[in-house]
């Protein structure tokens, strides 16, 4: 991968914490859990400041084909001012530096870091395909690729607080399961939503009839990877919502608990290792020409 496509993995991942963990907090009434995280959120807020400076840099270079050691930062300065990117950049940075502000404060509602977290994800619709979009589609496709981004970031925060109260003492197991069963309806609406937005997005870049075709270009071959991951990902949420959540809700001792969140936080490790992958693959998928070879 290229410094650019590893700087937008990035910033996938780090804004999809950011944002993912306190919403998927509040969402399954786990709010508490937050302050568990709250060195991984800090982290999260703080280094995405370089990684964005990197990753609009190291953009820019890309846009006039030279590297960073040539670029022109007259160039840099006009386009950070005069188009879309450039003004997506500066509002993520501003979002992100109230961002480290309420989070240093700690506040106690989890709302106050998702709230700017949540702006600073949307405006990475504007550094992939949907930004080239004119006129009146313009809109409604930067609207579904940011709809994308904020399912898959709850999906992926969600996982990662599952783990850290997996992590705990015994005894925190009844809440637990609480939240996780919670989860399992809005995981159903965040896969509905993951799978129209998707089907929308690719609508806008080929028409139906050519997508059989588009399979043969490279675009294509990355994106038949992202969905085979993505349906390893709902097999193991599956395997989480019908057998491993019930079987810790029910556990009549501690061995059968210690049993169950074992098996729970294997899985779930092992799903968002997969969901990583994924957006390993989305970075890459953003850089190419879906009409390419």
């Amino acid at each position: 991968m290229t410094a650019l496509e590893l700087a937008r993995f990035a910033l996938y991942a780090d804004l999809g914490l950011a944002f993912g963990v306190p919403a998927a907090a509040v969402l399954t009434r786990a709010q508490s859990n937050v302050d568990r995280l709250r060195p991984v959120l800090v982290l999260t807020v703080l280094i995405c400041l370089p990684i964005s400076l990197l990753g609009y840099l190291l953009t820019v270079a890309e846009m006039a084909g030279a590297g960073l050691n040539d670029l022109d930062w007259q160039l840099v300065r006009e386009l950070t001012t005069g188009t879309a990117i450039g003004r997506a950049f500066l509002a993520r940075v501003g979002v992100l530096l109230i961002a480290a502000t309420f989070i240093l404060r700690k506040p106690s509602n989890p709302m106050w870091l998702a709230m700017p977290a949540a702006v600073a994800l949307g405006t990475l619709a504007w550094s992939g395909h949907a930004a080239a979009s004119e006129g009146m589609l313009a809109a409604p496709r930067l609207a579904f690729d940011i709809l994308h981004l904020f399912a898959a970031s709850i999906w992926l925060g969600a996982l990662v607080l599952f783990l850290a109260m997996l992590s705990k003492a015994a005894g925190t197991q009844a809440a637990t399961g609480g939240a996780l069963a919670r989860f399992a309806g809005i995981g159903g609406a965040l896969v509905v939503t993951l799978g129209l937005t998707g089907i929308a997005n690719l609508w806008f870049l080929a028409p139906p009839r050519d997508w059989l075709g588009l399979v043969q270009t490279g675009y294509g071959a990355l994106l038949s990877i992202k969905l085979v991951l993505f349906s390893a990902m709902l097999g193991l949420a599956g395997l989480n919502r019908f057998a491993l959540v019930p079987r810790l809700v029910a556990s009549g001792n501690e061995d059968q608990g210690r049993f169950a969140v074992r098996a729970l936080r294997i899985s779930i490790a092992l799903e968002f290792v997969l969901a990583l992958t994924i957006l390993l693959v989305v970075a890459r998928l953003g850089m190419l020409d879906p009409g390419g070879p």
